[in-house]
């Protein structure tokens, strides 16, 4: 039974004419949402498969970032996310997720960049915000802090 299904969804792939980016993007999803369950070796196998089909799957680069980030592993995390806004520089969220990491470094300067440039993309964008009054604040300045939390 299962290898029949396995044979139709291969038949189905082929004769769809799914592409690899395509392909990448399905495991993608699915590693997104094995990462949302707290599966974390799952979600890492599959981010593996979709950037061997798509190295240039956005994503793919910042599930690998956030799983880094969640076993402290800081500079690999960045290393993702850097891969990610060579790609994509507009996308805001990962200057977020950028900036957030240099954060738990205690890179605060960095992060502020980071936030700034999500701003500049997005000016009213909530996370860059957020984590930009965060930053301030943990910098000792309240003031300016104040001006970025609603």
């Amino acid at each position: 039974m299962k290898k029949s299904l396995v044979l139709i969804i291969v038949i189905l792939i082929v004769t769809t004419g799914i592409t690899c980016k395509e392909r990448a993007g399905l495991l993608t999803d699915r590693a997104h949402r094995a990462y949302k369950a707290k599966n974390y070796e799952k979600a890492k196998a599959l981010c593996e498969k979709a950037l061997a089909k798509d190295p240039n799957d956005v994503m793919a680069h910042v599930l690998r970032g956030w799983l880094y980030k969640d076993e402290g592993r800081l500079d690999e995390a960045i290393l993702e996310y850097n891969k990610a806004l060579a790609i994509n520089p507009r996308e805001k969220s990962v200057r977020v997720y950028r900036g957030d990491a240099y954060f738990v470094k205690g890179m605060f300067d960095e992060a502020i960049s980071e936030f700034n440039v999500a701003l500049t993309i997005d000016p009213e964008y909530p996370a860059a915000h957020y984590h930009l009054g965060l930053t301030y604040r943990s910098k000792g300045n309240n003031s300016l802090a104040g001006k970025y939390f609603y």
